[in-house]
């Protein structure tokens, strides 16, 4: 049966529980298969201080793209200001594969894929082999990695995510502006982590510690963000839909390859083109439509 069917034509969202001052947000009714999508996290409106206290050590050569590589650029971070946002709810976590996988089998858009002519344009520091695990086969995702994040998109496929995942839900979802992705990644106190000032190996997935590979999704809860928000450090770059001053757009978060780990502070700015589809990065939504 087509997913699309397994749908009922109304959808209800209901506040299912607060925690740690954070809203989770789920579709409920009887017979409805679980919503594609992870649990949403209410950001409340106000300042929060976005930007660093002092100049990010962040080199090119601790991600997984070579100093070669024309595709991903640090760009100098902006000193800590306030940023008022209205409130919205965001993803508590990465798109999943499974989740992604809905929308592949439901559409018949194209599968995340990369090819070796590909992969060598982004002059990437490993072979093409290590790209095999992420890669689709006959629209299917690969196997037993179900509740990791999708890799291999590209902004684009991210926006036609949103844009199916808004249409099967009757909601507004779209991917974050930097502002957005950081505010629910750090809270509104100004620390350079998730969790607080200083870094900590053991509470992302970085290469500091391994298995230098996506893991499941929500494996360090001890990692939060203040509102909750999980996997914002490590595992994969987010993308944003804010355009940096060369016309990329802004990703966030750092990635399972980043060592330091300074590219995974929610205040450092680095941005990819808009059409990348790399085995770091990956994507989570916003929904500015439930008021």
């Amino acid at each position: 049966m087509r997913f699309s069917n397994l749908y009922r034509k109304r959808t209800t969202l209901v506040i299912v529980a607060v925690v740690a001052g954070a809203i989770f947000a789920s579709l409920t009714d009887e017979n409805m298969i679980p919503a594609p999508f992870p649990p949403l996290i209410l950001i409340p409106a106000g300042d929060f201080l976005s930007g660093t206290e002092m100049k990010t050590e962040y080199n090119i050569s601790t991600s997984g793209l070579s100093e070669k590589s024309p595709f991903l650029y640090t760009h100098k971070d902006s000193p800590l200001k306030k940023v008022f946002l209205n409130d919205y709810l965001i993803m508590s976590t990465p798109v999943t594969l499974d989740q992604y996988a809905a929308f592949i089998r439901d559409t018949g858009y194209r599968a995340p894929k990369i090819d070796k002519i590909e992969w060598e344009n982004y002059h990437s520091k490993y072979s093409f082999s290590i790209s095999d695990r992420y890669i689709w086969i006959d629209q299917e995702p690969p196997k037993d990695r179900g509740n990791h994040p999708v890799v291999l998109v590209s902004q684009s496929d991210a926006k036609e995510y949103s844009k199916w995942l808004s249409k099967r839900t009757g909601r507004n979802f779209r991917l974050p502006t930097a502002h957005e992705w950081e505010k629910a990644a750090r809270g509104i106190d100004g620390r350079n982590y998730p969790w607080g000032m200083k870094f900590n190996p053991n509470l992302l997935n970085s290469a500091d510690i391994g298995p230098f590979d996506t893991t499941p999704v929500g494996k360090f809860p001890t990692g939060a963000s203040p509102f909750g928000i999980l996997d914002a450090a490590g595992q994969v770059y987010e993308w944003t839909i804010t355009m940096s001053e060369i016309s990329n757009y802004f990703v966030k978060g750092g990635s399972w390859s980043s060592i330091g780990c300074s590219s995974c502070k929610p205040g450092a700015n680095n941005s990819v083109q808009q059409e990348m589809r790399h085995i770091e990065i990956g994507f989570r939504l916003v929904d500015v439509g439930y008021r």
